[in-house]
């Protein structure tokens, strides 16, 4: 079957740099990015074999200017099929992040994940997907924007 697009989504946590900037829990992870992606138009097609998600994100650290500790490192956790409780989905993507000693304010971060989600979770008829940050110990990060966490799913192999 020809290539279709089944959905595309978009989560912004923070639009822009935030005046207000967010500490980093290191008690439990922090949900940052959430999408729920339609699979409904390839039920019942030979493309319900045939899905494939693009994940894309971008999270912004800040370090102001005043602290002199160095920041701990971070972790960048996609899930599928969660229930926006961490650990309750499957990982299909992990980051870590460790600036170590870099003198810096903002420290933006990229990220780009795909996902072959099997038959029975496209079948399903929405697939969410969670993004979350978890700081490894004390840190000196505080979480500014931008922060955005998107994805497009497609079946077909054209």
């Amino acid at each position: 079957m020809p290539i279709q697009l089944l959905d595309m989504r978009l989560s912004v946590h923070m639009p822009m740099r935030a005046s207000d900037s967010e500490p980093i829990d290191i008690s439990e992870p922090l949900l940052i990015g959430d999408i729920g992606l339609q699979t409904i138009p390839a039920l019942g097609t030979v493309n319900v074999t045939d899905v494939r998600v693009w994940l894309s994100g971008t999270v912004s650290l800040l370090r102001p200017a005043t602290t002199e500790a160095a920041p701990s490192s971070m972790t960048l956790l996609i899930e599928r099929d969660g229930s926006g409780t961490p650990g309750s989905g499957t990982i299909i993507y992990e980051q870590l992040v460790d600036p170590g000693n870099l003198s810096f304010n903002m420290f933006p971060i990229s990220l780009t994940a795909g996902d072959f989600p099997p038959a029975a979770v496209v079948n399903q008829g929405l697939i969410r997907y969670t993004l979350y940050i978890v700081s490894a110990g004390e840190n000196s990060l505080l979480l500014s924007g931008p922060v955005s966490f998107s994805g497009i799913a497609v079946a077909g192999s054209g």
